[in-house]
């Protein structure tokens, strides 16, 4: 008896040995030194099972990426998880050195009538989650984002994006039970403190709202009330950044005034704020309201249907890289800002890509990696307000940086077909540093002959046109 008694705690020593230095490591490296990039540059990878494109975004400055984790593929039958698919994109993603958006899509069958909707067996979803943050927030993952289902405010369980939350219509229709933002909200609710319990590091963000298309007045797939619904129903006590997307194509759903053009409050900056606003209008508690805000796509496509009416080329796409990579970092926006996206899509009619399917790089491509080379460590500093406006509104666009010390910044016009812009240097006699589209470099001096005044008076003269332009003082 005494042998057996000795041998039973000899063994319960080593069993509860064991379980210490596993907690012990696991809080080690969920707690580890790790930081997040701290530059915004990011891109969208949709092959969720090769993360084809990595190595080229990587070599281009990305960052970050944006990826799905497609749930029916890891559990497909209750209970048993296969993490090949995720193992191998993740891995991928840390060799290349990118901190990673991670969204949970595509539930499965048995969990939920729809892949991209409500989930029956919450429960299989927290457990799943769970999971998820357990395996890939430690060595060498490293993940610390993770979103719940893309875009939950689609309305449309056959227009699958990875998210259908929202409710299909809008009153006087009645609600239909099941879906929208309060049930969301719920869902949230459980599996928020599910992630934090594992890693409390890991930010949880909303699905990214598309918040456009609207069922009503657009005729599109998107509820409108989605969003106020979750927020009334608590929803914000279960993120920690709000997450949203921006589309040029809806660009004037978010102009204050169509007759007056103003970049500065237009576009992807007024959405930021619109959202901001309504964070502000409907929660109660002053410190749930000033959550960090991201922007988890957007994008132009170099080409697209006749039917969008849209000048579509490989060159416009290229110069709304410098554009629209300016104004996301202008409107406030936290890290990252995820361009949507890395490889064109054979199936999609708009192109998207900063690469072709068959990898080789657009102009636009080239043009990624010349703003992030050119914007690393960048800190906005001030909307170019002062330019020149006619009755239609401002003439030019310009945001300034500060990048390592040094002011920056990013011109173009607006209207017109070229002309001389008048930049006020940090000194007399300053030399500004021109880059334009293709990476030409040119240099200005306060008061040489190539300055249009002529005069060293801290004004230098840069000759701008629609193509951006990027001025170093």
């Amino acid at each position: 008896m005494l042998n057996r008694h000795r041998t039973f705690t000899i063994i319960s020593l080593i069993a509860f040995l064991l379980v210490f230095m596993t907690m012990f490591y696991a809080s080690a490296s969920a707690d580890s030194d790790y930081e997040t990039p701290r530059d915004p540059f990011g891109v969208y990878i949709h092959d969720w099972n090769n993360l084809r494109g990595a190595e080229q975004m990587a070599n281009a400055g990305a960052k970050w990426i944006s990826v799905n984790l497609r749930w029916k593929d890891v559990e497909a039958q209750k209970g048993v998880y296969d993490w090949t698919i995720p193992d191998r994109v993740l891995g991928k993603a840390a060799e290349n050195g990118f901190q990673v958006v991670l969204t949970i899509t595509a539930n499965p069958d048995w969990a939920a009538e729809r892949s991209c909707g409500p989930v029956d067996d919450l429960d299989a979803l927290v457990e799943f989650v769970r999971r998820v943050a357990q395996r890939y927030s430690v060595e060498p993952y490293n993940l610390r984002h993770i979103a719940m289902y893309n875009e939950p405010d689609n309305g449309n369980a056959n227009y699958d994006v990875g998210g259908c939350w929202g409710q299909p219509d809008v009153p006087p229709a009645p609600r239909v039970p099941g879906v929208g933002g309060d049930v969301y909200a719920a869902m949230m609710a459980r599996v928020y403190p599910a992630i934090k319990s594992v890693n409390p590091e890991i930010q949880v963000l909303n699905g990214a709202l598309a918040y456009d298309w609207f069922i009503y007045p657009d005729d599109g797939y998107f509820d409108p009330f989605f969003f106020d619904d979750f927020i009334r129903a608590g929803g914000a006590n279960y993120f920690d950044i709000l997450n949203f997307h921006y589309y040029q194509a809806f660009a004037w759903r978010w102009d204050e005034d169509p007759n007056f053009r103003n970049p500065y409050n237009e576009g992807v900056i007024n959405k930021a704020n619109y959202l901001r606003k309504q964070m502000t209008d409907l929660i109660g508690d002053p410190a749930l309201r000033n959550k960090p805000v991201i922007c988890t796509e957007l994008g132009s496509p170099s080409a697209g249907p006749a039917s969008d009416e849209r000048e579509y080329s490989e060159a416009n796409q290229a110069q709304d890289v410098i554009k629209e990579m300016s104004r996301a970092m202008a409107a406030g926006l936290s890290s990252p800002i995820i361009w949507f996206q890395a490889v064109d899509q054979p199936a999609w009619q708009r192109k998207y890509g900063l690469l072709r399917d068959d990898l080789t790089p657009k102009p636009a491509y080239d043009v990624y990696r010349m703003f992030t080379r050119e914007f690393t460590n960048a800190s906005f500093m001030r909307a170019h307000t002062e330019f020149g406006t006619t009755d239609e509104g401002y003439t030019a666009e310009g945001y300034q940086f500060e990048v390592n010390g040094r002011p920056k910044h990013t011109v173009w016009q607006l209207v017109g077909n070229g002309g001389v812009l008048f930049l006020r240097a940090s000194m007399r006699g300053a030399i500004m540093r021109v880059v334009d589209i293709e990476g030409n470099v040119t240099y200005v001096k306060d008061g040489s002959p190539d300055d249009p005044d002529g005069e060293a008076n801290s004004f230098v003269g840069i000759y701008i046109d629609q193509s951006p332009r990027i001025v170093e003082d």
